[in-house]
């Protein structure tokens, strides 16, 4: 190949690279492409301040925090409800006879849980703001589907051959205690639900399997 036929090819390379240079320098002053990357740069701030706003409004406030209470486990007229006392009261002397109800904490009557035996329970109260709905479901860990899952655990109620009522409420799967709670003093007392088969369908369900929980929101 010659001299002059090198020359040739070189500044034909020369030209094809100027070429490119050039309309890319038109394309980075092309209206019409900045006008389309801020349209693009627009719809991803949009989704990204939906997602903001989506995640706000799924946070929960929490109205308060306190005490779990409760009726004695061994009073046959007890209440069966478990509370979450206020951590202020505001008590009161009446004139009233002998004939009362009572309110003790409550505490964790196994080790099942994670804390001791007799350790007390604390408890908050919480309001979801983006849900109207609060749903608690025994025996899965998992919410229905267009449901959101606020807290999974442990399916707990008072033990089967005490006097007191009771009723199944959802124990959160890392539970926590009072500070300087570690008195053994009963009370309103809490144990995990053990799954019985007979009337209960087995399978699914296994006998002697302890039961989970959820609580939904929608």
């Amino acid at each position: 190949m010659t001299s002059a036929s090198l020359n040739m090819i070189l500044f034909a390379c020369l030209a094809l690279v100027a070429a490119a240079v050039e309309e890319k320098r038109i394309l980075l002053n092309d209206p019409d492409l900045i006008h389309s990357e801020i349209a693009a740069l627009r719809h991803q701030i949009q989704e990204m301040n939906a997602k903001q706003e989506k995640f706000n409004a799924e946070i929960q406030k929490r109205i308060q925090s306190g005490f779990a209470g409760g009726s004695y486990f061994d009073h046959p007229g007890a209440a069966a409800e478990y509370v979450c006392l206020t951590r202020n009261p505001v008590l009161t002397s009446i004139d009233h006879d002998s004939m009362n109800s009572y309110m003790y904490g409550a505490e964790y009557n196994s080790n099942a849980f994670g804390p001791s035996n007799g350790d007390d329970i604390p408890c908050a109260v919480c309001r979801s703001l983006s849900a109207s709905s609060v749903l608690m479901i025994p025996g899965t860990n998992a919410c229905v589907t267009g449901w959101r899952p606020q807290y999974k655990g442990y399916l707990a109620a008072g033990y089967y051959a005490h006097p007191a009522a009771s009723q199944y409420i959802c124990l959160d799967e890392s539970p926590e205690t009072v500070i300087n709670g570690r008195v053994n003093d009963n009370g309103k007392l809490v144990h995990p639900v053990m799954a019985v088969c007979g009337a209960l369908e087995c399978p699914p369900y296994e006998n002697g399997k302890y039961l989970t929980c959820v609580v939904c929101t929608k």
